[in-house]
């Protein structure tokens, strides 16, 4: 499910960068159907941690329990630091 969070995470923003409704742009891409669901708003697991992500970003801490587990608000951190890492160490590989 790595791939499909990853791709969540990334196309999530879409519709406000492209100016476009977000069920013209996954129409556009080949996305797998949780994907497509998702990023629609539709309730899945994918959307549920899309969710959790974006309340911890934006600080709602109480709210981020990722779906059904709640994990600590430590390792929430240590996950999103992580991910970060991947994520600068990505870009600095080109």
């Amino acid at each position: 499910q790595g791939p499909d969070c990853f791709l969540c995470g990334l196309f999530s923003m879409l519709d406000r960068i492209l100016g476009r409704p977000m069920v013209e742009i996954v129409q556009e891409l080949p996305l797998s159907p949780a994907v497509t669901q998702a990023l629609l708003g539709e309730p899945n697991d994918l959307h549920r941690q899309l969710t959790a992500v974006i309340d911890f970003e934006e600080r709602h801490l109480h709210m981020a329990s990722g779906g059904e587990e709640t994990l600590p608000h430590v390792k929430w951190m240590d996950h999103y630091l992580e991910a970060l890492k991947w994520v600068n160490e990505l870009a600095l590989a080109e």
